[in-house]
């Protein structure tokens, strides 16, 4: 879809941490200004630039009013700004256009100074003029800025725009069915996600409190006062005879797991590991991101944010919300509902650790339930039934694996039955889950040392020689011999590879010897 455009580009000041609060939020803070809005309308020989005390500009007024298009780079950020600070003469164009989307789309980088240089295009952004503007767009600065600096920075803003339209001219225009897609999704945007700001506050209070008690945990047993200061805990740890070069959640997963591990060293990297969760920092995401009026977070998805051309979650990332750990037959409802029940207390820690566990654990398992309907509106929730595996099977032709759906049955119990060689009914759970991380995993392209390092740490499923001789039966022998050559080759082109292989292994502190069995199979 090919369409005459008009493209703008804004320089703001504000208050606001943009990244941290997303653009709806920084918008609407009434200490956010437009400095000044560069633009190029159809016909015009260059770029031109408004600023407060400018006339207003009348060329780019007649194409809005003439229901001309707009285009933006990222332009859910001017979007939001010009509607809630809008220069007297600003009319809300019918059209947006983005040239971040349409690089996105064809697998571009999305950030203006990058898909530039990636494209070699004559234009490209004014870097130095990028670090001037940060400094003029701090809200301290606002009776330090120069007129001088003040000219460079619409210059630098006038450049942009040049740099966006020579990259909007170099990439494909969305096709129709995108660019609906695209105007989708900024009607989903724009009414955003409402929140359960009463809950997020009282879990927020609640996490701090249990943050604040492990700390008190960790130092009576390190003497560090904070279980996140990483260099002074590899440190501590090497006193303790515990030598390792990083702290991610794999490796104090595999410390702990190892039986000489001593007791404090057990017990200060399970307090590292609880008051880590990251999960319950979304509840302070959502506290900064939500609306104080109506409660509702905008800007959650960014169009076209995966290769692929999946959204992806911003701000407190909704795609990526735990899946919890309620009690057998207890509702979201009724798990929230005892929370708003108590106070912020630390007795409300001792009655949560009690019943359920680390509070954490409970915390992040009623994140789900702080998104809420809207007055008067009703949430319903909807999944698309093993969509990954029935798309991946549809794509392959396999009419068998199809009719495993069409019969009803289970496709992860199936696929656990053919690989275990037994059939597997829905008490074989841990069957289940190696059939489930087959399907997906290998349906996708993971490879065999890839899929055995998911398998163990994200989803600890590890399979023993018994097993592997059971999956692999009279083709065992033949398969480690394949295996040992895969990592260690005899054939020269082959050792990059197999380099890449035993690096991949040795960072998740696995030895290929110790699990070649399950490298095989």
């Amino acid at each position: 879809m090919v369409v005459d455009r008009a493209t703008i580009d804004i320089e703001t000041r504000s208050p606001v941490d943009l990244p941290a609060c997303g653009a709806h939020i920084y918008a609407m803070h009434p200490e956010t200004e437009v400095l000044c809005l560069a633009y190029h309308v159809p016909g015009m020989a260059d770029v031109d630039v408004w600023y407060p005390g400018r006339p207003d500009p009348d060329r780019l007024v007649d194409w809005i009013l003439s229901g001309g298009a707009i285009e933006a780079h990222n332009a859910a950020f001017e979007r939001a700004v010009l509607t809630a600070h809008p220069p007297d003469w600003w009319i809300n164009p019918a059209r947006w256009l983005c040239s971040a989307a349409q690089a996105a789309a064809v697998g571009l980088p999305r950030k203006l100074e990058d898909v530039a240089s990636v494209l070699n295009l004559v234009e490209q952004k004014d870097m130095e003029g990028h670090r001037l503007m940060k400094l003029v767009s701090q809200t301290k600065n606002r009776g330090k800025t120069t007129a001088d600096q003040l000219d460079r920075l619409y210059e630098y803003c006038k450049q942009d725009v040049r740099t966006e339209m020579a990259v909007s001219a170099a990439v494909p225009d969305l096709s129709d069915f995108e660019q609906q897609l695209f105007d989708l999704d900024s009607r989903i945007n724009d009414r955003g996600v409402c929140v359960d700001v009463d809950l997020a506050e009282k879990a927020n209070e609640l996490a701090r409190l249990q943050q604040a008690r492990l700390a008190r945990q960790f130092e009576a047993i390190t003497g560090i006062e904070k279980p996140t200061q990483v260099k002074r805990i590899k440190e501590w740890l090497a006193q303790q005879d515990i030598h390792t070069d990083t702290l991610n959640k794999e490796r104090v997963e595999w410390i702990l797991s190892q039986p000489d591990t001593p007791e404090n060293v057990k017990q200060a990297l399970g307090i590292r590991l609880s008051g880590g969760k990251a999960s319950v920092t979304k509840y302070r995401r959502m506290l900064m991101t939500a609306h104080p009026v109506d409660h509702r977070v905008r800007g959650l998805l960014q169009y076209h944010g995966a290769t692929t051309g999946r959204w992806a979650g911003r701000l407190f990332q909704p795609q990526n919300l735990p899946r919890g750990n309620l009690g057998k037959g207890e509702s979201m409802d009724d798990a929230v509902d005892e929370i708003m029940g108590l106070p912020a207390s630390e007795e409300t820690l001792d009655y949560i650790g009690l019943l359920y566990g680390d509070p954490l654990d409970r915390l992040s398992s009623t994140l789900r339930g702080a998104l809420i309907a809207g007055p008067g509106r009703e949430l319903v929730v909807a999944d698309f039934a093993a969509i990954e595996a029935r798309a991946t099977l549809w794509l392959a032709g396999d009419k068998n694996g199809l009719n495993v759906f069409r019969s009803g049955r289970d496709i992860y119990l199936d696929m656990a039955s053919v690989i275990f060689g037994y059939p597997c009914d829905e008490d074989h759970k841990w069957e289940r889950q190696m059939g489930k991380i087959a399907i997906l995993g290998l349906g996708y392209g993971m490879g065999f040392v890839k899929l055995l390092i998911t398998c163990r740490t994200m989803y600890k499923v590890t399979i023993s020689p018994k097993q592997a001789r059971s999956i692999l039966r009279h083709r065992y022998d033949d398969y480690m011999e394949w295996t040992k050559e895969a990592i260690w080759p005899t054939d020269p082109r082959k050792k990059a590879l197999a380099g890449f292989y035993r690096k991949a292994l040795a960072d998740t502190k696995m030895n290929p010897k110790a699990v070649l069995h399950e490298l095989a199979a």
